[in-house]
């Protein structure tokens, strides 16, 4: 997909002949340079007319630029532009005033807005746009976007499996309500047949989401140390913490006496940590919510255990699937 490589007739300005000779007739000034100008206006002009951006006329580039981005939340296309638009313009007319001071090279208007265009291919391969509405694809269409990305979705059937003998089987998962908030955390071990051995499900305090995973992934450790389990398959929906404990992330410092606490017993026993997705740690999951909400620590043994996680457990042990939807973009045609 290559980017337009002529400029479209309908990105243009009314005066193609307006050139930058202004600032060697004018006294010079920062919102002369960048708005007040022949150029400049026609160049901010243009581009608010393609983009249909009603903006109250002002005599300041810093309000010009405030009234381009309070139109720049969310993730579409316009709001990308009316991000970095404004940054470019910017650049190109500095550009082009020291071409005409230091040089003597005058600039025309629709020569200036070929040099934004091309800046904002250049952006557009390196981070491309996304089409999240129908007016993504008029802005292609004018040239000011090389392409767009159009999000898609892909569901795939997940199954909870069982550890292989010797292992037995520790789901964990950690929850805070506000992040930070009141937390907690939970985690069952289960054998090769799927049977609950014994879990907990324990409350944390006012705390992070990263905290609560961490000290449940801890406490997980020591139950299973405690119970005589020396094969322990764990599994953890939170990659970036997985990643910390194995060293491939720098460790926050908030949480690294707990983080040095699991390397350390990792070492007393034949333990292996692989990541999952949420929608395979739903028991965890609950015995963490139940104790952030209850505020209120238990552990369980078989065959005790929480009933909330009854329904979940005999659904995992039957292999019954989850569905989980995943994203990922197509690129429309040039």
């Amino acid at each position: 997909m290559e980017p337009h490589s002529q400029l479209p007739s309908s990105l243009s300005v009314d005066d193609n002949n307006v050139r930058m000779e202004c600032y060697l007739r004018n006294s010079e000034s920062v919102n002369h340079v960048f708005l007040n100008c022949d150029l400049a206006s026609l160049i901010w002009g243009s581009l608010e007319r393609q983009l249909n951006l009603v903006l109250v006329p002002v005599d300041d580039i810093l309000l010009k630029l405030q009234g381009w981005w309070v139109h720049s939340s969310g993730n579409s296309a316009l709001a990308a532009l009316t991000r970095l638009l404004p940054t470019i313009v910017c650049w190109e007319l500095w550009k082009a005033r020291n071409k005409a001071c230091f040089k003597d090279v005058v600039t025309t208007s629709t020569g200036l807005l070929h040099q934004i265009t091309l800046q904002l291919h250049a952006v557009g391969h390196a981070f491309p746009f996304r089409c999240t509405s129908t007016g993504g694809a008029t802005l292609r269409g004018q040239g000011l976007v090389p392409f767009l990305v159009y999000p898609r979705h892909r569901t795939i059937a997940l199954s909870w499996s069982c550890p292989a003998r010797p292992y037995v089987k520790l789901n964990i998962d950690g929850s805070s309500l506000g992040n930070p908030s009141d937390s907690g955390g939970g985690g069952l071990v289960r054998d090769d047949s799927g049977c609950f051995l014994c879990g907990f499900s324990s409350y944390y305090g006012w705390q992070t989401n990263m905290h609560a995973e961490a000290s449940a992934l801890l406490e997980g450790i020591q139950l299973c140390l405690s119970q005589g389990y020396g094969h322990v398959l764990v599994e953890l929906d939170s990659l970036t913490l997985l990643n910390v404990v194995q060293g491939r992330s720098k460790c926050l410092w908030r949480i690294f006496p707990i983080v040095s606490a699991i390397q350390a017993k990792l070492e007393r026993g034949v333990f292996r940590l692989q990541h999952c997705y949420r929608e395979l740690n739903a028991a965890a999951d609950a015995l963490a919510k139940h104790a952030s909400n209850m505020r209120t620590s238990s552990e369980y043994h078989a065959p005790t255990y929480l009933p909330d996680i009854l329904g979940i457990l005999q659904l995992d042990r039957e292999h019954f699937p989850y569905i989980r939807t995943t994203r990922w973009i197509s690129f429309s045609s040039p």
